[in-house]
């Protein structure tokens, strides 16, 4: 979700890149469109955004985004998640030093333990990523005005 929001504002504009972000010269020669060229070069910023961590991608998503993820208390759950996830993955569920560092006071887990994921926990994820497009929503409205979200809210009215 977060890399679509960054997709649909930096294609819009196209500015959001940055002056110093460069392209490869083969990137120009095949595109189709100044619109394709656009695509291309918010693709390589989403694919560089998806190697850091996620303190790290919040601070690049705010030149994008004009807000700051870490002032939103479930973007620090979705830091744990994604602890958990790295934990899953790379480590058979063993919380280790790395998932303590990343999930800091969210930490579920100490080092050498196993790292529940209950059905629980799950559902506690699952609200925490309700939160966050709550938080993101309106935040997200003064800076970027849609039309859409508006239309949402007056029918959520009703």
């Amino acid at each position: 979700m977060l890399g679509d929001l960054i997709r649909r504002i930096v294609l819009e504009f196209p500015a959001k890149l940055g002056s110093k972000r460069q392209i490869a010269l083969k990137e120009v020669l095949e595109a189709n469109s100044l619109r394709d060229l656009h695509i291309r070069a918010t693709d390589a910023l989403l694919n560089e955004l998806s190697y850091k961590s996620p303190r790290e991608f919040a601070i690049e998503a705010e030149k994008v985004l004009s807000l700051n993820l870490l002032e939103c208390p479930s973007y620090h759950s979705y830091i744990e998640m994604k602890a958990t996830r790295d934990v899953l993955i790379h480590n058979k569920g063993i919380a280790n030093d790395t998932y303590a560092s990343k999930a800091e006071s969210h930490s579920r887990a100490k080092s050498g333990m196993k790292l529940p994921v209950t059905q629980v926990y799950f559902l506690e994820v699952y609200e925490s990523c309700i939160q966050l497009i709550e938080w993101l929503a309106p935040k997200l409205h003064r800076t970027w005005y849609s039309s859409e979200f508006d239309a949402w809210n007056k029918n959520k009215s009703k």
